[in-house]
């Protein structure tokens, strides 16, 4: 708009439907701290006061490369609700590949410097809904871990991103279809130097777990899906598991699986916890889980099977 003879003032329009929202990201301390990632159109941050998503990466993205629009993770720093990280890149195919990059913001994503990492990410790729491909480590934050296509596969950062080193994986990966997407730091076993349990999981494999901060993996062999998206963490330990075929509390110290799915044999694209323990006077069944199922439901009929399921 123009007052008289002052130039014209212009602002965002708003709009929707414009591609797939692939990743949200609450952060674990900060109440009201919620992160939005597209696989094409940006990355948002929660406007609580005026229930609104407010752009975070179009300058950067546009000073750079438009793919870096593709956000293919979101990594708060547990420590420092101010830090956050994101990977930002398209596609890793031949032909249409271009170099992305890991980003960090201090200033919960207002503005944006490179890291110096550098890889090939997948945000509008297959499994552009799998991950998050960057983690922090909630016992100290200069422990960053990375996964990546095109033979980058998982390293991990010691000192704050200066350093990088190859972390050893008892499987074999293959291209871009079985390939490191979910890192996971379980928070209740952070120590000064990082977490000692960790899950990572490999795409056409299943999940796997160190018990010795990374030094070490293993195959958890009875995990019921070869694809897992995301693995989730309540005050407790509970684990929750959202995968190709369904939704999963994981219980490790007996290394069994119960399926809470609202519908049986869906895609789980991503799961959240609110923080319940298993001192709440609820069935364990009922344990506050939300999950967006990727196919057949949109997320408010899930979320009403889910309701009916269990009486809630």
């Amino acid at each position: 708009k123009a007052n008289g003879d002052e130039p014209y003032v212009w602002g965002q329009v708003m709009e929707g439907g414009t591609g797939a929202s692939t990743h949200v990201m609450f952060h674990p301390t900060e109440k009201g701290l919620v992160y939005l990632g597209t696989d094409m159109g940006g990355m948002y941050r929660w406007n609580d006061d005026t229930y609104t998503w407010t752009p975070l990466i179009d300058t950067i993205a546009d000073e750079k490369h438009g793919h870096w629009l593709g956000v293919d993770s979101i990594a708060p720093d547990p420590n420092n609700p101010d830090i956050v990280y994101a990977a930002v890149g398209t596609s890793p195919n031949k032909g249409v590949a271009h170099l992305g990059a890991v980003i960090k913001s201090y200033d919960r994503g207002d503005t944006w410097v490179e890291t110096g990492f550098t890889g090939y990410f997948g945000a509008n790729f297959n499994q552009r809904s799998v991950g998050e491909c960057v983690g922090v480590d909630p016992g100290n934050s200069n422990n960053v871990w990375v996964a990546s296509y095109n033979g980058g596969g998982l390293v991990r950062s010691y000192d704050g991103l200066k350093t990088w080193e190859n972390v050893e994986l008892p499987v074999e990966l293959s291209g871009n279809t079985i390939i490191p997407r979910v890192i996971a730091f379980d928070p209740t076993t952070k120590t000064p130097n990082g977490c000692t349990r960790i899950y990572v999981s490999v795409y056409g494999i299943g999940l796997l777990v160190s018990e010795d901060g990374g030094e070490t993996f293993s195959v958890i062999e009875n995990c019921p899906a070869k694809n897992v998206y995301h693995v989730r963490f309540s005050n407790d330990g509970t684990t929750a598991v959202s995968t190709s075929i369904g939704l999963f509390i994981y219980n490790r110290k007996d290394g069994s699986w119960k399926e809470i799915s609202p519908v049986h044999g869906k895609k789980f694209s991503e799961v959240a916890i609110s923080g319940l323990t298993s001192a709440y006077k609820v069935p364990y069944d009922a344990i506050d889980l939300l999950s967006g199922i990727s196919q057949g439901y949109s997320l408010d009929k899930a979320i009403e099977i889910y309701n009916e399921k269990f009486d809630l």
